[in-house]
């Protein structure tokens, strides 16, 4: 039985047939198994009601044993597919069931809904145009007239007294500080570490290893935790 393709919370172009899922801001699409599929549809076509595990393991699993551990893991997938890391777009309901907090609609709808606002913006006037023309002009010319700053570094430039910064220097490791660094133990003697350091992006290492960005996104809620364990650690030195 067909399944018509729907549009999951205004990003998700989801299509049941050929078991794909496409991330309109990105536009990337992957392919599910369709075990994971149905899930999302029975979730879908329930948005924001109560479904049950034991509905969800007898439709997807037909009660098969291995169900409620296959149901647990296709949560957890379908969360990181949907980015839900907080777990707030699939709320899990203690002892009970999952439900989907999301604006549902066909896909085909939001098409219309689309060529419908196109069809109804009302033409520019030429005075508008000419305007924004003349004010990108303006513009242009303003920036086309060397101020006195650019022109002491291209002096400067031409008497070999700026240098250029070196890549290297640019990428260089974060310096490990007491003040952009904290380190935690697990309960499984696993020794965790988060170096910060302004604007850049935060190093994150497991065992003395350094993680990759994909491979933190598995553990932004240590990393969030740490990170305000820092911001805390330094403002209460800094009162001392």
């Amino acid at each position: 039985m067909e399944q018509k393709d729907f549009l999951l919370q205004g990003r998700y172009l989801v299509r049941p047939n050929i078991n794909s899922v496409s991330d309109t801001f990105s536009q990337n699409e992957v392919r599910i198994e369709p075990r994971l599929m149905k899930i999302l549809c029975m979730l879908a076509s329930h948005a924001n009601q109560l479904v049950t595990r034991e509905q969800l393991v007898k439709e997807v699993w037909d009660n098969y044993g291995g169900g409620e551990e296959g149901l647990t893991y296709a949560i957890s997938s379908l969360r990181k597919l949907l980015h839900d890391t907080s777990k707030e777009l699939i709320e899990t309901i203690p002892k009970k069931g999952y439900m989907l907090h999301a604006q549902i609609q066909e896909a085909g709808q939001q098409e219309q809904v689309t060529k419908t606002e196109r069809k109804a913006r009302p033409l520019k006037p030429v005075l508008y145009g000419l305007v924004c023309l003349v004010l990108v002009m303006g513009i242009y010319l303003v920036r086309a007239l060397p101020s006195k700053e650019s022109a002491a570094k291209e002096e400067q430039m031409a008497q070999g007294k700026l240098m250029e910064v070196p890549f290297a220097a640019v990428n260089r490791p974060i310096e490990e500080t007491p003040y952009n660094t904290i380190t935690t133990l697990g309960n499984d003697s696993t020794r965790y570490k988060l170096k910060v350091e302004g604007d850049r992006r935060p190093e994150f290492y497991i065992n003395g290893r350094l993680l990759t960005p994909e491979e933190m996104e598995g553990h932004l809620d240590l990393i969030h935790h740490l990170r305000k364990e820092l911001k805390r650690r330094n403002a209460i030195g800094l009162k001392n």
